[in-house]
């Protein structure tokens, strides 16, 4: 491919990371861009913010990216430069959890540009091909078109792997050229073939291959309606109550929660106090998913998920996202970081913890080593581009902060279609003609 068609897709922001403190400075991996193009609340992406000695690996990414475009070594801006860890900055990493509160395991991803190194890739390949049987895999994103990813989840089902796959109709599609959407409409095509054609294998070890299309009409900011598309869409779909192994009363207390929430918002619409419910961000059109992410959990961390709590937890994670779009946040919550003091802690960095930890307590020891959560989020999508020829960034996180992309992409299940066949994928991906789909296939790297 010649230069002019690779890029460098990467999304971070960081400052202040210096070899002398593993937690100076912060980081932010997303999908998200920084043009005004994304200064808007249609956009449903999502990223994380970061604190740690794990961020090093973005200022030696920084440094090598520049190195690569051929800068001399000795350009290199001075807070870039490599400098060497000082004698007791491992014992500085040991004190972190003392300071900033409990630690999370993670690794910073680069796929570099070009035929450049491929961590994303390997990572992914790793977790897709290795998890083991009964583990849950669930992938949202907005560009589902790599056959590479496509095969290798169709084989983790085969080995007994729940597999969730979503992907954005065309209506909610971030990229309409037709290039991607005639590819993702194959690949969508070419799982739900196989789901149907392997269906007695995948049964027979305990897998599952679903494709949900991404269909919404709801705002980003519209918490309840998301509380409400749950119950609709768990209440439709024996399947999806089969994995997500809910007890009875977690169903009655949803359906419940999301009748007590529509309560509540009538009243405050009737008595003038209506819960304000937007970003202040400008909106056209319907939500866009543009959501790079990829959840995974053993069979043992899924049954976490089976407990009554989850409806405390469930209304509280709703009630911390109306706040949220209910005021215009100055962000000053999180100024005193930069001044070396650490950050306000909300409620949603311990969001369902201890119910996490009552469980992990009353699982036998040999079972605790079979506990698997893993969540890859950045820049990176399911496609050959994005594989292939672009940069991209991803954080990949382990143990239970997982919970918390959990119950959001719950959220995203609910508001999705769990199409059966192909015949229904021509109503949300519609087939295009013989000139423009040789096209597509024609340029697979660029779109």
């Amino acid at each position: 491919l010649p230069d002019t068609w690779m890029r460098d897709h990467r999304k971070l922001v960081f400052y202040d990371i210096d070899e002398s403190d593993p937690f100076a400075g912060e980081a932010i991996f997303t999908g998200a861009g920084v043009g005004e193009h994304y200064a808007s609340d249609f956009w449903e992406d999502r990223s994380i913010i970061v604190r740690g000695p794990v961020l090093l690996s973005l200022k030696s990414a920084a440094r090598d990216a520049l190195l690569k475009q051929g800068m001399p070594a000795a350009d290199i801006p001075a807070a870039l430069q490599p400098r060497a860890l000082p004698r007791d900055y491992y014992e500085k990493v040991n004190a972190g959890p003392a300071r900033w509160g409990a630690g999370l395991r993670a690794a910073g991803l680069q796929n570099g540009t070009g035929f450049d190194d491929k961590q994303i890739n390997v990572a992914k390949a790793v977790l897709y091909t290795l998890m083991p049987a009964g583990s849950v895999i669930k992938i949202p994103d907005s560009l589902w078109n790599g056959t590479f990813w496509g095969s290798a989840l169709v084989g983790a089902a085969l080995r007994g792997v729940r597999v969730v796959v979503m992907a954005p109709s065309l209506a909610n599609a971030p990229a309409r050229v037709f290039g991607s959407m005639v590819r993702s409409r194959e690949l969508l095509w070419r799982l739900l073939a196989a789901s149907d054609v392997l269906s007695a294998e995948i049964a027979e070890n305990g897998g599952l291959l679903k494709v949900g299309i991404y269909n919404s009409s709801l705002p980003v900011s519209d918490n309840i309606g998301r509380l409400r598309g749950i119950n609709r869409t768990l209440s439709q779909h024996t399947w999806l109550r089969e994995l997500f192994g809910f007890p009875e009363p977690v169903y009655t207390g949803l359906a419940r929660l999301s009748a007590e929430f529509d309560a509540k918002a009538a009243a405050d619409s009737a008595s003038g106090r209506a819960t304000r419910n937007a970003s202040g961000f400008a909106s056209e059109g319907r939500t866009l998913l543009h959501l790079k992410a990829n959840y995974f959990a053993s069979r043992e961390a899924w049954r976490v998920m089976a407990r009554d709590e989850w409806v405390g937890v469930m209304r509280q994670f709703v009630q911390e996202r109306i706040d949220e779009t209910s005021r215009k946040s100055t962000r000053l919550d999180v100024l005193p970081a930069a001044f070396g003091a650490p950050a306000a802690s909300g409620t949603a960095s311990q969001l369902g913890d201890a119910v996490v930890r009552q469980w992990l307590e009353d699982t036998p020891a040999n079972a605790r080593r079979s506990v698997i959560f893993y969540t890859v989020l950045g820049s990176a999508n399911q496609n050959d581009r994005s594989m292939v020829s672009d940069g991209e960034a991803a954080l990949l996180l382990a143990d239970w902060p997982a919970v918390i992309p959990y119950l959001d992409l719950l959220t995203l299940v609910g508001q999705c279609e769990w199409i059966e066949n192909t015949t229904e994928l021509e109503t949300f991906l519609p087939r295009k003609g013989v000139l423009q789909t040789g096209m597509a296939h024609w340029f697979k790297f660029v779109f």
